[in-house]
């Protein structure tokens, strides 16, 4: 699931999820930086990375989800933490609880102890945003995404 305006034929998105927080990012030169990476690979087709990892799949496994992305370029990284933050994870119940996450090649395996048998997971999905720290070698921040289309309407019986 990619972000709506991806979506749309020859529209790119700048990350800076990781530039400062609010509407505008203080980290200015940092924006400007990847909007001209943007420009000279998306719209002039010069060979570089101009997006973080973006969420492509998912497969559950027992009691683990691995997430596939595209945008990797040489790879997956962890920045700020030696850690990977970021990932929630949920049951059938629709209950999220912070995961752990672990890199796998291009991929990251996510799990709990809470969650036995998950169903869904959702990176940089709360106001803790700033934490999240996957990136791609090239030093991109990964994009938000879900893997469930759960919406506030849509609880589960109970």
């Amino acid at each position: 699931m990619y972000l709506k305006i991806q979506t749309y034929l020859n529209t790119a998105m700048v990350s800076s999820t990781d530039l400062g927080g609010e509407t505008h990012p203080s980290n200015k030169s940092g924006y400007g930086e990847r909007a001209k990476r943007v420009a000279l690979a998306f719209v002039y087709g010069h060979a570089a990375e101009y997006s973080g990892p973006l969420y492509s799949s998912h497969k559950i496994e027992g009691n683990t989800v691995r997430i596939a992305f595209t945008h990797v370029g040489k790879g997956l990284a962890v920045r700020h933490s030696e850690k990977l933050q970021g990932f929630q994870i949920a049951g059938e119940d629709r209950k999220f609880f912070w995961a752990d996450a672990v890199i796998a090649g291009d991929e990251v395996i996510v799990s709990s102890k809470n969650v036995p048998t998950p169903v869904a997971v959702r990176y940089a999905w709360s106001s803790q945003i700033p934490w999240a720290n996957l990136f791609n070698q090239a030093g991109l921040p990964a994009q938000t995404f879900r893997t469930d289309d759960w919406s506030s309407k849509s609880r589960p019986a109970r």
